[in-house]
């Protein structure tokens, strides 16, 4: 086992978690003077989406295969469309030659 991997674990665990904190904070608006949320509730709410950084699960934040009937993501679509448009111009060459 790697003599750094507990404090690397620990390192990018604090990195992630600031980073969440000030996600929450921007998304929320929060301060401690003008707001319904407790402290305590703050805290709860960093701590959930420290692991994945998302707030909800709307159909933006979402995951595509879940959310939408097609089950393709924009990345896979581009990647169909580019092998179509290779296996067209293999065929032309083919032909032609």
């Amino acid at each position: 086992m790697d003599k750094y991997s507990r404090s690397l674990r620990r390192h990018h665990n604090d990195r992630i978690h600031k980073h969440a904190l000030k996600v929450v904070h921007q998304s929320m608006n929060w301060s401690l003077k003008n707001s319904m949320m407790s402290y305590a509730d703050f805290l709860y709410s960093v701590v959930r989406i420290r692991n994945n950084l998302k707030a909800c699960s709307c159909w933006m934040c979402g995951n595509p295969r879940r959310k939408f009937r097609d089950n393709l993501t924009m990345q896979e679509k581009r990647e169909n469309v580019r092998y179509k448009y290779e296996v067209q111009e293999v065929d032309f060459l083919h032909r032609v030659l």
